[in-house]
């Protein structure tokens, strides 16, 4: 739901997706039965990779989130061994968030510090990884398409699997000019995005890379089996056209160095 100019919403978890507000108030539903017991079945949250999108929902905020709960406190506090047992994810890291946010809101920097060493210690992803530690392709598909951009762009130009900011992308295309990474091409396989835990997590990461300047050009498999040779030729004029963009933008940079050296 929203209201009028789209400057208030109430959403589930698995439609706020690319949705970003000043402010975002995180509320729980769960608290304990009249019988005192209390369930703990969170639902997508805390399945498989729910905690991205506890990550999803608290990057929506521009400046602040507001997080409020009625998770009993000898519940949030087991956060310590649920990481040590299962990583940063399902309960843990949702209760880990909670004690976090809580331990902020009243100034305790050694809870606060004690929580980001405890989820660093367990971390599986690294921010960087250099190419050479690639994992390779994900599917015979991300092969075919990149076997055929090899044939007509040059392998050179090419990386499968590029890691940055903890990300990875299927293949990128690098700029002839600067010959850093620049297109982010990504072979979505038929069964992908079935599920709104997936298609929320995947807004929430190309929304990411594009903030490192990535330009992304999706192709599904089921059309490129279809019609390999048009997805092909539609991949290749998007290529030419970012590589005229980028010429041309350079070639404007150049001329108003040239202004400008000239008038001093």
């Amino acid at each position: 739901m929203a209201q009028a100019g789209d400057s208030f919403f109430v959403k589930n978890l698995e439609n706020i997706q690319g949705d970003e507000r000043d402010i975002i108030i995180l509320s729980t539903t769960f608290g304990r039965k009249a019988d005192g017991s209390f369930s703990q079945n969170f639902g997508p949250i805390i399945q498989g990779k729910g905690h991205r999108m506890l990550n999803v929902i608290i990057t929506r905020a521009r400046s602040k989130v507001y997080v409020c709960t009625s998770f009993p406190q000898e519940y949030v506090g087991q956060y310590p061994n649920l990481i040590q047992q299962k990583g940063n994810k399902g309960r843990g890291i949702l209760y880990a968030y909670f004690t976090y946010a809580k331990a902020v809101s009243e100034g305790n920097d050694e809870l606060r510090r004690g929580i980001l060493q405890l989820l660093s210690q367990y971390c599986t992803d690294k921010l960087y990884e250099p190419a050479e530690f690639s994992l390779g392709s994900e599917s015979p598909f991300e092969d075919e398409v990149f076997e055929q951009l090899a044939q007509h762009i040059g392998a050179d130009r090419l990386e499968q699997q590029h890691s940055v900011g903890g990300f990875r992308i299927d293949i990128v295309v690098k700029s002839k000019i600067s010959h850093k990474p620049l297109i982010a091409i990504e072979c979505d396989g038929a069964k992908y995005h079935n599920s709104p835990e997936a298609y929320a997590w995947d807004s929430f990461r190309q929304e990411q890379l594009e903030r490192y300047g990535f330009i992304f050009h999706r192709i599904w498999s089921i059309k490129w089996w279809d019609d390999a040779n048009g997805e092909l030729k539609r991949l290749l004029d998007f290529i030419r056209q970012q590589d005229e963009e980028e010429a041309n933008l350079n070639n404007h940079v150049h001329v108003a160095t040239k202004i400008n050296i000239s008038d001093n």
